[in-house]
């Protein structure tokens, strides 16, 4: 059972961290109820998407960076963080059950289009020795809507704190 969690229980913060994570394969893949799953190994008969979790560089192109003059504003991705809050906080929540007392910190690098989308996001640093944790994390993120705005493409490093 996940229960209401108080927003002071995901801290939403700007913070570099030390540690990596280093690259590795997840398994992505939907249940005949249409629940996504996050996996390290390939289930047996199903269909999978399959994601390497771990740095990778992000260049802009020439014509996303000259068409406009300043990046996102940090006050646009801070309200695209507390909207999907619940979000997070349930895979946090889903992993804390399988792992009682599951806390940590993990940092993603992304990057995001003039339109609002994610173009790229990977996982930069990461407490979880949770590969389904992190890929479900990474995977929500990466689905964020950051609104369209007359903005350059912006590379953006954002940490997350979750505790029990």
């Amino acid at each position: 059972m996940v229960t209401k969690i108080s927003s002071y229980t995901l801290l939403l913060v700007l913070a570099f961290m030390t540690g990596s994570v280093t690259a590795k394969q997840v398994y992505i893949w939907v249940d005949e109820h249409g629940e996504k799953h996050f996996t390290d190994s390939k289930p047996n008969g199903q269909e999978v998407e399959v994601r390497d979790v771990g740095p990778k560089e992000v260049e802009a192109t020439e014509a996303e960076t000259e068409a406009v003059i300043e990046p996102r504003s940090l006050t646009n991705m801070r309200q695209a963080f507390a909207h999907a809050q619940q979000q997070l906080m349930t895979i946090y929540q889903q992993a804390l059950e399988r792992q009682p007392g599951l806390a940590g910190s993990i940092r993603f690098r992304l990057t995001i289009a003039a339109n609002g989308a994610v173009l790229e996001g990977e996982i930069v640093n990461s407490d979880f020795d949770s590969r389904s944790l992190n890929a479900a994390l990474l995977d929500a993120v990466q689905g964020f809507e950051f609104g369209a705005d007359n903005v350059q493409l912006t590379t953006t490093t954002w940490s997350m704190a979750f505790a029990p």
